[in-house]
């Protein structure tokens, strides 16, 4: 933006009050709590689904999370002191890389699970209610085809959980934003041509 524009994003120079004009009312998904649960050298037994034109044996290479994270079997109980005992299953969809019996390199899809119950602060008696929400990784370098269709896979995860409450909250403002118009960088005759000043200064 602009240097003469006072209402832009960035540092604040002299005194912050100066400029404020109005409460404004804006709605957020504010993080009433959270957690971070670290796994390493977890052992899982994960399925997989090969076409049967690709040759046996197959040797696991690696394994790694893509795509969102889903949490199912939900189930939320109080236990006092606005804390609340969380369970349910993790479902980390997966991609798995392995080599067939003739070194051909591939990739495959499936889903792991991973059960949780953990605790959490939630908001007690609200109209509004709360979202508990899982960001995962997953990464595995080590594992092993059972069989076929199964393989045992020693991972580590991260898991981000949070509970997510829909809010109102006031904040002070200066205002709506106001933008520069955007100035082609190219130094062309068109562009010098607009950048002219209609009148010529005066002496």
């Amino acid at each position: 933006m602009a240097e003469n524009n006072s209402i832009r994003a960035g540092r604040i120079c002299g005194n912050p009050l100066t400029g404020l004009c109005e409460r404004v009312v804006i709605e957020v998904r504010r993080v009433y709590d959270g957690s971070v649960t670290r796994m390493r050298n977890k052992t899982l037994i994960v399925h997989v689904s090969i076409p049967e034109e690709i040759p046996a044996p197959y040797t696991f290479l690696s394994s790694e999370s893509c795509g969102e994270t889903r949490f199912e079997h939900v189930r939320q109980t109080p236990v006092g002191g606005g804390r609340t005992h969380i369970t349910g299953d993790l479902i980390i969809p997966c991609k798995v890389c392995y080599k067939d019996a003739n070194g051909v390199i591939h990739s495959t899809c499936t889903e792991v699970t991973l059960h949780r119950d953990i605790f959490l602060n939630t908001p007690q008696n609200s109209l509004v209610p709360c979202e508990i929400t899982n960001h995962c990784r997953l990464a595995c370098d080590v594992g092993t085809f059972l069989s076929n269709e199964t393989i045992s896979m020693v991972v580590c995860v991260v898991i981000l959980t949070k509970c997510i409450v829909l809010s109102d909250i006031v904040v002070p403002s200066y205002g709506r934003a106001v933008y520069p118009e955007i100035t082609d960088g190219e130094d062309t005759l068109c562009n010098r041509l607009l950048d002219l000043e209609i009148f010529p200064p005066l002496e």
